[in-house]
């Protein structure tokens, strides 16, 4: 049986710069057990490994970037103003993986900051950077984003960022019936003999 490291025996215990990176590196190592306890490390690691995995987002190996945006996850709250902070990274996919991120992750009162950054997104002239920012506008409920997904459907010649619009639209519109709904129902009483 291989050990835990790439030519290391094993997962570092620290949690210094280069521990986290070489932590990061076991993504990519064939034993999944390696990649696990390298996940659960860095969650318990927390906000000294966020840096690192907010850049390990931006990786060519999709090992790599799905597993720190797991473990960004894992740490939660935390990595909130990181995760916000990287919806306007240099890095395209940083800022693509930061989209999905901000609907996975209780953003709380970083919502505005995300909406902001987001609906700037919209006008990025990267495709991906205004796909993803629609979808994440919908999946936050940013209601203010109507107007602006509207006009990327009916002018953007990019197939993907004409399928996402209306895919937020209808999370923005269903988010509304939800809330229309449960509204209603607070104002009732049912039984279930008058089903």
């Amino acid at each position: 049986r291989p050990a835990l490291g790439p030519g290391r025996g094993g997962v570092p215990p620290g949690e210094s710069l280069a521990d986290i990176d070489e932590l990061i590196s076991l993504f990519q190592f064939p034993v999944p057990a390696a990649a696990a306890t390298a996940r659960a490390r860095l969650v318990e690691i927390g906000a000294p490994a966020i840096p690192a995995l907010v850049a390990a987002t931006g990786s060519w190996d999709n090992k790599t970037w799905k597993q720190a945006m797991s473990v960004l996850e894992g740490i939660g709250a935390a990595a909130v103003p990181a995760v916000v902070a990287a919806l306007e990274h240099d890095e395209l996919y940083v800022r693509v993986h930061a989209c999905t991120l901000v609907g996975r992750l209780d953003v709380g009162v970083a919502k505005e900051a995300c909406a902001e950054a987001l609906l700037a997104s919209l006008g990025r002239a990267n495709a991906l950077d205004r796909s993803h920012a629609a979808l994440a506008l919908g999946v936050l409920g940013v209601t203010d984003a109507s107007e602006e997904l509207r006009e990327l459907l009916g002018s953007d010649s990019d197939p993907d960022v004409v399928l996402a619009a209306p895919l937020a639209l209808l999370a923005l519109a269903r988010q509304a019936l939800v809330h229309a709904h449960r509204a209603d129902l607070r104002g009732r009483r049912v039984s279930y003999t008058q089903l």
